[in-house]
């Protein structure tokens, strides 16, 4: 039996409040809901459009920023894609929700002190 993803994790995961919004490029290009953060990742909810064509992306890797409300908390954080699964379906065969994991990647100084501020800052607590 394979073990579950939570006892995978290396590091604490810690819930988001509900105004922390995300926006990865190019990947996604879109905003998206963030879920929970650790110091090497963080997951979110996004919507996909089912009835847009189909974008292919060679990469897993992209930047991520984080906003809290308008103003941006986490800046152009390089990251690699984990996993991207279906949640939902909504909207009939239109729309449809999926969650998303990152792994941040990389990290610089400063942007390890931006992401220590971020959990310190705007989180619920540990899940």
């Amino acid at each position: 039996m394979e073990p579950l993803l939570s006892e995978q994790r290396k590091h604490k995961r810690f819930g988001v409040k509900d105004w922390v919004l995300g926006a990865t490029m190019p990947r996604y290009n879109g905003l998206c809901k963030i879920i929970d953060v650790s110091s090497s990742g963080l997951a979110f909810y996004y919507v996909e459009r089912l009835s847009a064509p189909k974008q292919v992306h060679r990469t897993t890797e992209f930047l991520m920023e984080v906003f809290e409300g308008h103003y941006p908390a986490l800046l152009q954080v390089p990251c690699k894609l984990v996993y991207d699964i279906p949640v939902q379906e909504k909207g009939g065969e239109t729309v449809a929700i999926r969650r998303c994991g990152v792994q941040f990647e990389g990290l610089s100084k400063t942007e390890r002190a931006q992401l220590r501020y971020f959990i310190d800052n705007y989180v619920t607590g540990e899940i």
